[in-house]
């Protein structure tokens, strides 16, 4: 819901009040209502409130938006008068990560070798700053590098990355840790160990 308060500070009557949100080139789309709302006269000082309801569309990416609002008028003498603003709006879906293991070298107790790993951003909006750690376990010891940096990810995007590892038992589980912000730079860390569609 969206609500604008419009105030009177003339010392004459305004008739045939109007605002008009223009939505044509953004996200949004008026629910239950429509994008223009008329007041048929407003006193000197008075005061009233305008609302809306939108929704933004289901692909909208995390982000603010510009809305351009028109509001128009008559004064006592029926003068017309136009004023052009905007309003910013946000959108936001919380970053929606899920992670596969893509292929694996190492399946016996006493295997070394490669694991790869990779990362999908399923959700509306891109995902930033991605890090993959695999964690220490006593299922397995780690041999390369424990961290690596995967960037950002947009939206229906993957990435993916590899590791060695050396099995201290067999089908050893993947203590997975992921580090990442997203679009308003908020934090997000997550552990998990579980081997094929995990959602974050």
């Amino acid at each position: 819901e969206l609500k604008a308060e419009l105030k009177n500070s003339a010392s004459s009557y305004m008739r045939d009040v109007a605002l008009k949100l223009d939505l044509s080139n953004t996200p949004f789309t008026p629910l239950e209502t429509s994008s223009e709302k008329r007041i048929s006269q407003l006193a000197p000082g008075g005061v009233a409130e305008i609302s809306f309801k939108v929704i933004a569309d289901t692909n909208a990416e995390s982000k603010p938006y510009r809305v351009p609002v028109v509001l128009t008028y008559l004064d006592d003498q029926n003068n017309k008068f136009s004023r052009n603003d905007s309003i910013g709006l946000l959108v936001y879906s919380e970053p929606e990560l899920d992670y596969n293991i893509d292929d694996s070298k190492v399946s016996r107790k006493g295997d070394t070798g490669e694991v790869i790993i990779s990362v999908s951003n399923i959700g509306p909006s891109k995902v930033k700053f991605i890090n993959l750690e695999v964690l220490p376990s006593k299922e397995y010891d780690l041999v390369s590098n424990n961290k690596i940096y995967l960037g950002n990810l947009d939206p229906d995007d993957f990435q993916t990355a590899s590791f060695k590892i050396h099995a201290v038992k067999s089908n050893p589980k993947i203590l997975i840790k992921m580090s990442y912000k997203d679009a308003y730079n908020k934090e997000f860390s997550k552990v998990h160990n579980k081997l094929k569609n995990n959602t974050y």
